[in-house]
């Protein structure tokens, strides 16, 4: 067996880790974020949210 590789993916059920061995994927766990993370932000254009 190799050497497992966790990669990140943003989808739109939300951020995700991945887990890959040979190529495959033989794994996928959500992000789990907590207070230390960064705030969410929001963008404003032309005086809108």
């Amino acid at each position: 067996m190799g050497k497992i590789e966790k990669l990140t993916n943003g989808t739109t059920g939300g951020p995700v880790f991945v887990y890959v061995q040979d190529g495959r994927i033989i794994r996928i766990t959500p992000m789990e974020l907590d207070d230390s993370d960064a705030a969410s932000w929001i963008i404003k254009a032309r005086g809108k949210r």
